[in-house]
C-alpha cells in the first residue's frame, strides 16, 4: 500500500476523523509521495478556511422578497389536454347536430341509452337482491360501498395523469 496515492476522498476523511487508522500511515506515506504530500495540505488549508469562515446570515425576509418578484403563473384552460379534447368533442357534436339535424342525434342517444338499460338492468337487479336479502341494516351499505369505489377509481384516474405529465 505504500506506493499506492491516497484519494481525495481519503484524505478527507482523514481529516474528518473518520479514518483514524490511516491518520499513522498518511503522513509516513506523505514523506515518501510529493503528490500525496501537497494534496493532503491543500486539503489542510482548506479545511483551516473552512473553520475560521463566519457563515452568511440572510437578512430577515429576503425569502419574501425574492418570491415576491417571481410572477405568478398564469392559469390557462388550454393546458390541460382533458380540456382540449372534451371541447373538441363538444364542438364536433354540436357540429354534427347542426348538419345532420337533432332528430337523428336525439333518436342514437335514446338508442344507446336503451342499449345501456339492458345490459346494466340485470345486474343492478342482482344488487338489490343481494342487498334485500341482507335485510334493513344493509341498505347503507350499497352508497356507502359505490361512494368508495367512485372514490377509487377518480383516485386512480388522477394519479395515472399526475404520472404521465410527471408532477
Amino acid at each position: 500500500m505504500s506506493d499506492e496515492h491516497v484519494t481525495d476522498e481519503r484524505i478527507q476523511e482523514i481529516l474528518d476523523a473518520q479514518a483514524p487508522g490511516d491518520a499513522i500511515f498518511l503522513p509516513w506515506h506523505a514523506k515518501t509521495c510529493r503528490p500525496c504530500r501537497e494534496r493532503f495540505r491543500e486539503y489542510q488549508r482548506l479545511y483551516a478556511g473552512l473553520a475560521v469562515d463566519p457563515g452568511y446570515v440572510l437578512p430577515p425576509g429576503f425569502a419574501d422578497s425574492v418570491l415576491a418578484k417571481i410572477p405568478a403563473p398564469r392559469a390557462s384552460l388550454f393546458r390541460d389536454p382533458v380540456i382540449w379534447i372534451s371541447g373538441t368533442g363538444a364542438a364536433a357534436l354540436l357540429l354534427l347536430a347542426l348538419v345532420i339535424g337533432w332528430r337523428p342525434l336525439a333518436a342514437g342517444a335514446v338508442w344507446t341509452w336503451d342499449s345501456l338499460h339492458q345490459v346494466f338492468a340485470p345486474l343492478t337487479a342482482r344488487f338489490l337482491g343481494l342487498f334485500s336479502g341482507l335485510g334493513t341494516a344493509a341498505r347503507p351499505l350499497f352508497p356507502g360501498i359505490s361512494g368508495l369505489l367512485g372514490a377509487i377509481l377518480v383516485e386512480r384516474f388522477l394519479r395515472r395523469r399526475l404520472t404521465r405529465h410527471g408532477h
